[in-house]
């Protein structure tokens, strides 16, 4: 019965989509070293199958409607400014996740709060979009997995600044019991005009 649940979805098109923020090429491959560390050392096998990235929302939509909330996003996005993102040392969620803070996190939380808006009347009982920015590093650790790595990581000190200028929207099919890989669908440049563009600092 199950099977023929994740079947009748995948025969619909329902696809999962992810809305993110990528970092800089410098702060991506800082981030990726770290969460190549955190699966050799912790044997945290969640934590480098996604690049490194900061989540505005997640949901779940049929393919028919993709050209639609696309359109739609990309119209928000032209309405939205430029901003700098400051990351600033580690956090930890629910004793499973180690993420790298971001420090000013109201531009993000705007820009969440817009991309919801935006798609609202498609994704209202299907999505999630984040409040509170972040960059994980690993996700879905046990108990001895958090605390080995958590006293390794947490006084540790990260700082980091980047240009935050587009979205970009990936999506992978939905299937309960089988997780694919996302691909890239569209990017959203943002309209307004860009900050200066400020020292990268990496404090490591």
């Amino acid at each position: 019965m199950e099977n023929q649940k994740t079947q009748h979805s995948m025969s619909l098109g329902l696809y999962e989509y992810l809305l993110l923020i990528s970092p800089n090429e410098l702060v991506r491959r800082f981030a990726w070293k770290i969460k190549q560390f955190f699966t050799q050392q912790y044997d945290c096998t969640k934590a480098n199958r996604l690049s490194p990235h900061i989540t505005v929302g997640t949901f779940l939509l049929r393919e028919k409607l993709e050209s639609t909330i696309v359109s739609s996003l990309e119209r928000f996005a032209m309405t939205v400014d430029p901003f700098k993102a400051e990351l600033d040392g580690f956090g930890s969620f629910s004793s499973q996740t180690i993420f790298l803070d971001v420090s000013n996190k109201q531009p993000f939380a705007q820009l969440s709060k817009g991309s919801k808006d935006a798609s609202a009347r498609f994704t209202s009982n299907n999505s999630h979009f984040s409040s509170n920015a972040h960059l994980t590093i690993a996700r879905a650790m046990d108990a001895e997995q958090f605390r080995d790595a958590w006293q390794d990581w947490k006084d540790k000190s990260f700082k980091a600044s980047f240009n935050v200028n587009e979205m970009i929207l990936l999506r992978r099919p939905f299937e309960k019991d089988k997780v694919s890989r996302f691909e890239k669908i569209a990017t959203f440049p943002f309209g307004g005009t860009d900050p200066p563009e400020g020292q990268l600092q990496l404090q490591f």
